[in-house]
């Protein structure tokens, strides 16, 4: 379960047994006491990483027990985790017993969010989870803005953003999400690279053979991007040796599907398997969860620098696909190369298959892929029904 961890500088902390308690068993807040201000921010400043928020009554020591309680010591803790706000920014909450305070119209001028005990702990919590929570991930955008730059510049899903988000915080914040579970985010990581991969196809990127009845093809799209011959969708980038990304992230991004599919309820047999020792491993590798996405926040600002939605960018990204002809392959089957031609009920069709088009260029084509013929008006003549592409070569 999620826990936060909290210094609290109150003089009289002994006294609230009940608040300790219901902060640590219903709302999982550990809180750290300290009598007096001196000593709660010395300690706050050598665990500041480990630490997710600090709440400060309103009086409070200074710097020894041996003092009158005073607004002292509240205005330099204030002050003092503003000053530290570029190392961690930390929020600070303060809680007042004192009637007197709240009738203060200069304190609440300073101070204008306090909460009076009691009265307000219940908002006093919830308001604490949800900064404390804000605070993770302000963290994480500052230590990687380039990827929060990136993935805004090329309209990178929220969804995606969200998954990625969830593994950074667990890797920078071990200690608030002990319930983590590295089996649990291989497929969740595998779906933030279909939106990635989606970003690409927009853009011309991957092309649209990668496509599968409307669905990101992982394995064809990885294979495109690191410039080698596609299985089934008939294209390569550009000639041979040349690929859209490099080597390094080219592993990455076949680790993300091949993990993402070992650990999925639901596998695909055309993503390449990886033994039982290694997925018993990698269920609980925090190291290998935290790596692949990293490998993927590179990616995303990767594909910044070649990403446009001008028409004139996304056929230029488009030409350097290269479409492959299978010379192999036989009538009626995906690869198969023909000229496009109307039988004698004036339709177009080769072999079995009936084509889409009402017209075609009467040059080479390439089956992409074939599925049943539902047509009941053509189904008897052409059983199957053939989606082509007009071969086009550099």
């Amino acid at each position: 379960m999620l826990q936060y961890r909290v210094i609290w500088i109150d003089d009289e902390w002994d006294k609230m047994p009940l608040f300790q308690e219901e902060c640590r068993e219903s709302h999982n807040i550990e809180l750290i006491p300290f009598r007096n201000r001196k000593e709660g921010m010395e300690f706050f400043e050598r665990q500041i990483e480990s630490i997710d928020g600090v709440l400060l009554d309103a009086k409070m020591f200074d710097e020894s027990d041996n003092e009158q309680a005073n607004l002292n010591g509240l205005q330099k803790a204030v002050n003092r985790i503003n000053q530290l706000d570029l190392k961690r920014s930390v929020p600070y909450f303060i809680s007042t017993g004192q009637p007197d305070l709240i009738d203060n119209e200069m304190f609440r001028q300073i101070h204008p969010n306090y909460y009076i005990k009691e009265r307000d702990d219940e908002r006093l919590f919830e308001d604490m989870k949800k900064a404390m929570g804000e605070s993770e991930r302000k963290q994480i955008e500052m230590i990687y803005s380039d990827f929060f730059h990136s993935a805004e510049s090329v309209k990178l899903d929220s969804e995606s953003i969200r998954i990625i988000v969830a593994i950074l915080r667990v890797m920078h914040f071990p200690a608030n999400h002990t319930d983590f579970v590295p089996a649990d985010y291989y497929p969740r990581l595998r779906t933030a690279l279909e939106y990635v991969f989606r970003v690409m196809l927009r853009c011309g990127l991957i092309p649209e053979e990668c496509l599968s009845n409307g669905d990101v093809n992982l394995m064809e799209s990885s294979r495109y991007i690191a410039g080698i011959e596609t299985k089934h969708s008939g294209v390569r980038y550009g000639h041979p040796g040349d690929s859209l990304i490099s080597t390094y992230l080219s592993g990455i991004v076949l680790s993300v599907i091949t993990y993402g599919n070992a650990h999925s309820h639901t596998p695909s047999e055309d993503v390449p398997s990886i033994q039982q020792e290694e997925k018993v491993s990698s269920a609980m590798s925090r190291s290998l969860i935290f790596s692949l996405t990293l490998g993927l926040c590179h990616l995303v600002t990767q594909i910044k620098d070649l990403y446009s939605e001008s028409s004139s960018d996304i056929e230029r990204n488009k030409s350097k696909r290269t479409l492959l002809i299978n010379e192999n392959a036989k009538e009626n089957e995906v690869g198969y190369v023909f000229i496009p031609s109307k039988d004698e009920n004036g339709m177009w069709a080769t072999g079995e298959c009936l084509l889409k088009q009402q017209e075609y260029n009467q040059v080479p084509h390439r089956i992409k892929s074939i599925t049943e013929n539902k047509n009941p008006k053509y189904r008897h003549i052409y059983p199957k029904f053939a989606y082509v592409v007009e071969i086009m070569t550099k």
